[in-house]
């Protein structure tokens, strides 16, 4: 009986300590206002895991993959695109007072122009930029616009072409906050030039 209870503790340690790492790069940090500790970073909510990258600023503390928002309804089809209703999946939260739900825009501006618009299903100011208006005649535009709901929103622009993926939101982490907006995207290499503020 002994043994066996000595089993079933190990068994129990193995899984709670077994917790799946996501690789250091896909990890969005989740305590950046502070110096991270597994007990605070446990105390919002978030994945705590110690990481393998020696010297690298790879967050300990980071975001669950069921963090972000979802789509909530069907796809609203419009003149030059589509429109989804997003709600938010999480308690987490970096600085309070997240929107609850946003209004997901894609529009055609051309054969070789699309704009994304991501905005607060509340009603607030925006700056009036003028944007380039759409130009029309769209019948054959050479990307598309795929959006998935699993674990949590997002989405990717593809070159239909070539397959070739120029923009993907899939590592999640989407925060529209009062005064925090934080979308992240994969890049297709480690390197990249030409970014700036």
């Amino acid at each position: 009986m002994g043994s066996l209870m000595y089993v079933v503790l190990l068994a129990l340690c193995l899984t709670v300590s077994g917790q799946q790492c996501l690789p250091d790069f896909e990890r969005i940090d989740c305590l950046p206002e502070t110096d991270a500790s597994e007990q605070a970073c446990l105390a919002r909510g978030c994945n705590w895991c110690e990481s393998g990258a020696d010297g690298l600023d790879v967050p300990l503390c980071y975001l669950p993959e069921s963090y972000g928002y979802k789509i909530d309804g069907d796809v609203e089809t419009t003149p030059k695109g589509f429109r989804l209703t997003l709600k938010r999946n999480t308690n987490i939260s970096y600085f309070g007072d997240d929107a609850e739900t946003l209004n997901f825009e894609a529009e055609f501006q051309s054969n070789t122009r699309l704009r994304i618009k991501i905005t607060d299903g509340t009603p607030r100011f925006e700056v009036p930029v003028e944007i380039g208006a759409a130009i029309g005649g769209n019948a054959n535009p050479l990307y598309e616009v795929q959006t998935s709901n699993n674990p949590v929103f997002s989405f990717k622009v593809v070159r239909k072409s070539t397959r070739a993926v120029l923009f993907d939101t899939s590592l999640g982490g989407l925060t529209f906050s009062n005064q925090f907006l934080q979308i992240a995207t994969r890049l297709p290499t480690k390197n990249l030039y030409g970014i700036g503020e």
